[in-house]
Order: structure tokens, then sequence, then C-alpha cells
């Protein structure tokens, strides 16, 4: 049962929330879906300010902090979202968790990292299956008579050994972005429900309102 309490509270599977709750939930999700690829919400939609509009891709979302209110994914250093962001750094977040019919929109403003601490740590931490990506001989988006990968044929079946991947390190970059808004929408046969929240430049939530779907 959903429905909307006299109290200003949100009741979602019989618990009420309210707009401080609800926006401590939304970075609970957030965070835990960092944490697995089997959560809804571990794969994020990015948009970006394109020469044609608006660019949108699919991202994994790396980490989340929700004190600082920190989103934070890895992309090719040689991409268009890349050369997109450092041009504009305002981008749009979407995560959606389906079993809860829960959506999340976000936006803020992207830092880029590649030969600093921070990309060091994160390039670090990967995986060889995930430096792969970063192995291909032609930056993404160059036109190809045949359809391909990109990547040498010797590491086309076969993961690269630590060393082999470090061919990548200087295509490897970290998008870290500063969330300046978050609007929550939960979806329900019996009313949908919405609210948004902004934050201040140190992360301190300064504004929460409840919004008609």
């Amino acid at each position: 049962m959903f429905m909307m309490a006299m109290n200003n509270k949100v009741i979602i599977n019989d618990v009420p929330y309210s707009l401080e709750e609800i926006e401590r939930e939304c970075w609970r999700l957030i965070y835990h879906g960092a944490l697995s690829s089997k959560n809804p919400m571990h794969y994020m939609n990015v948009a970006t300010h394109s020469a044609d509009g608006i660019g949108l891709r699919t991202v994994v979302l790396r980490k989340a902090d929700p004190d600082l209110r920190i989103i934070r994914f890895h992309t090719d250093a040689r991409s268009a979202k890349f050369r997109e962001m450092q041009a504009n750094p305002g981008v749009s977040l979407l995560l959606y968790d389906n079993p809860e019919k829960t959506q999340l929109r976000m936006t803020g403003f992207a830092t880029l990292h590649t030969h600093d601490p921070i990309a060091e740590d994160c390039w670090q931490k990967t995986v060889l299956y995930s430096r792969r990506c970063y192995l291909s001989t032609s930056p993404p988006s160059t036109i190809t008579p045949v359809p391909s990968s990109g990547l040498p044929e010797h590491f086309q079946d076969s993961m690269p050994t630590e060393e082999e991947s470090l061919a990548g390190r200087d295509n490897f970059a970290v998008v870290q972005v500063k969330v300046h808004a978050l609007d929550w929408l939960n979806l329900n046969a019996h009313g949908h429900r919405r609210a948004r929240f902004r934050y201040g430049a140190d992360g301190t939530l300064v504004e929460k309102h409840w919004l008609i779907p």
C-alpha cells in the first residue's frame, strides 16, 4: 500500500518517510548501486552537451559518496564524452531501480582526472578485464569498415597481463560529478510520488520539496 500520510510523510511498503528520510534513502540506493553489478542501479545513464545537442550514454556507477554528494564513473580519455565534459562540465545522471519502481535524476558538474592521485588510485583498483577496454588501438567512435572491438587481435579472447595492461593507462580517465540537485520519483498504481533536493557547494542539503509527479 502506498499513500500520503497526514503528517507530511509518504508511506512506501508500510514504512513512513519524511523528506529528509527520502533524501537519505536516495543516497543509500546510489551507494549500494556502486557496490554490486547485480544491483539495478549499477548502470547509469549520463547526458552531456554535444555538438548535436545532447549526448547520452550508459556507464558503470563506480563509487558514490553520500557525504560529499559525489558520483564517480570511468571513461576513455579519447572518447567524445570526455571532450564534451572538457568543453562543458554540466551533466545529468539517471538511475532506475525497476523492482522498487524508483527513478533518480541528478544534475551536477564533472571534474576529469587522468594523471593525478584520484585516477591512479582507481587504476590500481581496476581488474584486468576492465583494463582491457582501454587497450583499443583506435579511439572510441573511430569509423571502421567491419564490426570491431578495436582491441588488438591477441586480446580478443584473452586477458592482458598486468604489464600488458599498462599500455592502456594513458587512455584511462575518472569522472567525478558533484551533485547539485537530485530528483526522486517513485511510481505506484495508487499514485506516484516525487521530491526534489538541492545542495550547497559544500554538499549541505539546502532545499527540499515535494513535487507533483
